[in-house]
């Protein structure tokens, strides 16, 4: 009589338990949309203390240049929604937050860097610098690692997109800045040869 019981109770629990799991189960198509970027936008970084913040001061560091570069979406082209091959419908007792997918029509090819005034008596104005720079993630405010700017490509067209575009990464500059003034252009160079280009405000070095 007792094992009954318990072999009743098992199969009673196995079976809420595969209701309560079809009840919270999504029927979802995935969405998703297109789009380009548009243009970039550049903020100043200060990098001063414990953590990176954004900051709308064209005073920097001498030893702390950086800034944040994001690249911008005007609109979409055009959504569409991913045919679901299910043939089990689910009556949802729950409400489901179905995926929305993001998807740029360009990759980020390259990203460059030229100094517009002298950095020292080195490296002169209107040289490329690339390679003077490491970069950071979105989360570049976290105390997270510096990155190889060779990289940085190829990271940027890792980015997964859902619900909202946030194309970002912050730069900053590893050599010493010996001239009073700087002033920086990035070009992001996408695969279909666009160029998105964006100058730095004149930044007073200190």
């Amino acid at each position: 009589m007792n094992k009954t019981i318990k072999v009743i109770t098992i199969l009673c629990l196995l079976f809420g338990l595969k209701l309560f799991s079809s009840c919270i189960r999504c029927n979802c198509e995935d969405e998703f949309a297109y789009f380009r970027y548009s243009e970039a936008t550049i903020s100043n970084i200060d990098n001063n203390g414990t953590y990176a913040k954004v900051t709308t001061s064209d005073t920097l560091n001498n030893s702390a240049v950086a800034f944040l570069v994001k690249l911008n979406v005007h609109d979409t082209l055009y959504s569409q929604t991913k045919p679901n091959f299910s043939f089990i419908t689910n009556a949802n007792a729950w409400q489901c937050r179905c995926p929305y997918y993001l998807i740029p029509q360009q990759k980020i090819e390259k990203v460059e860097i030229i100094t517009l005034l002298d950095i020292n008596s080195e490296i002169k104005a209107n040289t490329i610098i690339t390679d003077k720079f490491v970069w950071r993630d979105n989360e570049f405010f976290n105390n997270n690692l510096y990155k190889d700017i060779n990289i940085l490509a190829d990271e940027l067209n890792k980015k997964y997109f859902e619900y909202e575009i946030k194309q970002q990464f912050a730069l900053f500059l590893k050599t010493k800045v010996e001239n009073k003034s700087a002033r920086f252009n990035i070009n992001i160079y996408l695969s279909d040869n666009e160029v998105l280009s964006v100058n730095t405000n004149l930044l007073t070095i200190r």
